[in-house]
């Protein structure tokens, strides 16, 4: 086990709450920078007692902590490490970890999930942009241009134009409400869990481990947020994966069912038949048939 440490941060229970209902406002909203698409998933403050933990599990998502006070040990390969108050550490997608305390350790902080990839061509927030900045503005006013000045490097360069192009459209708009309101839900988080893992072996307790919520709580909440139950979206997934594989493919349908995560062919066949209204062979002959 290691001290893992990034010290000096220093945030006060206000200073979290506020940066947290920040960045509330942009989750599920794509930032696009350069080449870069990132998608805050979550942000929330934590608090966990002595005898709370966390038991080995894995997410597609990043994950960032940081502990304002207490200390956490968190497991990550095999290697046992403690973020002590002040610090913070990140969890990459895909890696195995656990979380735990000894004795009467404790830990409050907040915790921030997102995921990145290759930005599209397109982007909710271009058109509301350009729309706005083609307007003519008939008054002067304080365009906040210092955020330009604070800049060393030309990558800084970049984001302090970017986030001053920002700041500008959002001084414009002080009173416009039509870019998108999210909620902090979960369903969003399990549902990319879902199709990133669909294929393998997945309880509804391995993604409610995910999350760091317990099976009810998972359960009770992504049903009020989608209207079904976390397998039932799991089998739309898995279904929806199979029917590709049947059009695309000639693989036989006991191999179809195994690479999309279910244990044999005949529970693959029948909840193929309950979601499709036809059989896994029926649907690859009909959908031949009309090609």
């Amino acid at each position: 086990m290691c001290d893992f440490i990034i010290g000096g941060e220093k945030m006060t229970v206000t200073d979290i709450n506020n940066l947290v209902q920040k960045l509330k406002s942009l989750i599920t909203l794509p930032i696009v920078f350069q080449d870069i698409e990132a998608e805050l998933l979550d942000a929330k403050t934590v608090n966990h007692d002595a005898s709370w933990e966390s038991k080995t599990h894995h997410h597609p998502w990043f994950e960032f902590n940081y502990i304002s006070a207490g200390k956490l040990y968190t497991k990550i390969g095999g290697t046992e490490f403690c973020a002590k108050a002040d610090s913070s550490f990140l969890i990459p997608p895909g890696f195995p970890h656990s979380h735990t305390h000894y004795n009467s350790d404790f830990d409050t902080g907040f915790c921030l999930r997102w995921k990145i990839s290759r930005a599209s061509e397109k982007n909710i927030y271009y058109e509301k942009f350009s729309r706005t900045l083609q307007i003519p503005h008939y008054c002067g006013f304080d365009a906040n241009i210092a955020i330009l000045a604070d800049c060393n490097t030309h990558i800084e360069a970049q984001l302090a134009f970017i986030n001053w192009l920002v700041n500008l459209c959002e001084m414009r708009n002080k009173n416009d409400s039509e870019l998108p309101k999210r909620e902090n839900g979960i369903a969003n988080q399990v549902i990319m869990y879902l199709n990133e893992y669909y294929d393998r072996v997945i309880t509804v307790q391995d993604v409610a481990s995910s999350l760091n919520m317990s099976y009810r709580s998972l359960s009770r909440n992504f049903k009020k947020e989608t209207g079904i139950t976390v397998i039932e979206k799991l089998n739309e997934i898995r279904i929806a994966a199979a029917k590709n594989l049947l059009i695309s493919t000639r693989l036989p349908i006991n191999e179809i069912a195994v690479k999309v995560g279910y244990a044999n062919e005949y529970y693959f066949s029948n909840t193929f038949k309950q979601y499709s209204a036809a059989t896994p062979s029926a649907f690859r002959k009909n959908n031949k048939q009309s090609k």
